[in-house]
């Protein structure tokens, strides 16, 4: 719980720079926030902080692995895999499932997602409503709820038609 409460921190400073200054979160910056908020600095992590933390992004751990592996030769999808779950247990990403993939969002804001069933592009939606709770998961705690719109994004629909 400790970790949870210097993370708060962290989670404003980087939602602050990826608002107002994310094309200047340098190394220095994120090796300092994670410092801050109780992680190890090392290489590895501050690689997949900054690619994944300085602008809102989705990326799978394989597609952000295929991204680093070549200026980091240490790291391993285990590695990749094992911060983005620390990550996401301290609210810096979200995870969700789309086309049998484990996708990984680095907007923490509520909202919903489209994706292309024909290129794979994800994008984000802004939520137009609550959705109601359904009255069978009323003794749920429910942490929270995300659409995923299916179908062809405007590039993809014009060379369809």
């Amino acid at each position: 719980m400790l970790l949870n409460s210097r993370l708060y921190l962290l989670i404003n400073i980087v939602n602050e720079y990826k608002i107002i200054e994310n094309r200047y979160m340098n190394t220095d910056k994120i090796s300092y926030l994670l410092r801050k908020a109780g992680f190890r600095a090392t290489p590895q992590r501050i690689a997949i902080a900054k690619s994944l933390l300085t602008e809102a992004r989705h990326c799978t751990p394989q597609a952000l692995y295929d991204e680093l592996r070549n200026s980091l030769p240490t790291l391993s999808a285990n590695t990749i895999y094992t911060t983005l779950i620390q990550f996401e247990e301290q609210g810096l990403v979200k995870r969700f499932h789309i086309d049998n993939q484990t996708v990984f969002d680095s907007n923490t804001t509520d909202h919903d997602h489209a994706y292309c069933v024909d290129c794979g592009k994800i994008q984000d939606v802004k939520k137009l409503t609550t959705t109601a709770i359904p009255p069978s998961l009323s003794n749920w705690q429910i942490r929270s709820e995300c659409n995923i719109w299916y179908g062809l994004c405007e590039q993809c629909g014009k060379k369809n038609k």
